[in-house]
């Protein structure tokens, strides 16, 4: 019989295999909190990298350009992995379950991960996990903060967005919280931003191709008149009056 955390895992596993092939038209290596990874890193004098939800490489792109170092790209889509491995960058990929880590203690320096620990059923369980296979380091996971969720522009188009991403993003304080009970010490939250970009057409396009789950739960309904009044207002001069800012947080700890 299947657990609530396997109909998860399956249903997760499923959306990211049905988009493996498409998702990197829309995203990009790199976020706003590069260098707080790479800094964090590089204190440590990382070299072995463990990912979790590395899903087509664009993290480890971003992240290997300044921290030189051979990562371990976590994810549980084959197909994603599979995207990965195309662009060949020097990594061993690895078909994996966050709670689960198939790899020995002490076996890596630092661990990171972007915008994937609400997608694991469990995320304190993966920070015990994580505690495990780090040797001496830190463990980085990257969220979006409650705040940002809450006020983001598209809840004007999309009245569900809100509910959707905070029922299923743990807040970085409790993140926090996890990581102090799996063990870390040195706990963090480090806030961060990319520059303001403006929302027309091309943002559309990211929006219809579902470039982020959140599109995915919400009804055809909502997302269809969501969309129809996202381009009447661009209709005009091309853009919205108001920018956009990806903000993030890096949730941090380290094991001494």
């Amino acid at each position: 019989m299947n657990t609530g955390a396997d109909a998860v895992e399956s249903d997760d596993r499923q959306y990211f295999s049905r988009i493996a092939h498409l998702y990197d038209q829309h995203r990009s290596p790199g976020g706003p909190h590069d260098d707080v990874l790479r800094e964090l890193a590089r204190r440590g004098n990382a070299e072995r990298v463990l990912e979790i939800g590395s899903g087509t490489g664009n993290s480890a792109t971003a992240f290997i350009e300044s921290h030189p170092c051979v990562p371990i790209g976590m994810d549980l889509s084959s197909e994603m992995l599979s995207q990965a491995k195309s662009k060949g960058l020097d990594a061993l990929w690895v078909n994996g379950n966050g709670m689960q880590i198939p790899l020995a203690d002490s076996s890596v320096d630092f661990i990171f991960s972007v915008l994937a620990f609400h997608h694991i059923e469990s995320p304190e369980e993966c920070l015990r996990e994580c505690y495990r296979v780090l040797s001496q380091g830190t463990c980085a996971v990257v969220t979006a903060p409650h705040e940002f969720i809450r006020s983001h522009i598209m809840n004007r188009y999309f009245p569900s967005f809100s509910t959707v991403d905070l029922a299923r993003f743990p807040s970085e304080d409790r993140l926090r919280g996890w990581m102090q009970e799996a063990g870390f010490v040195d706990t963090d939250l480090t806030y961060c931003a990319k520059a303001p970009e403006p929302i027309g057409e091309a943002y559309i396009q990211k929006i219809e191709s579902r470039f982020i789950s959140t599109y995915a739960l919400l009804s055809d309904e909502e997302f269809e008149a969501g969309l129809a009044r996202l381009r009447e207002d661009i209709a005009e001069t091309g853009h919205l009056k108001e920018l956009t800012v990806w903000q993030s947080v890096v949730v941090s700890g380290r094991k001494a």
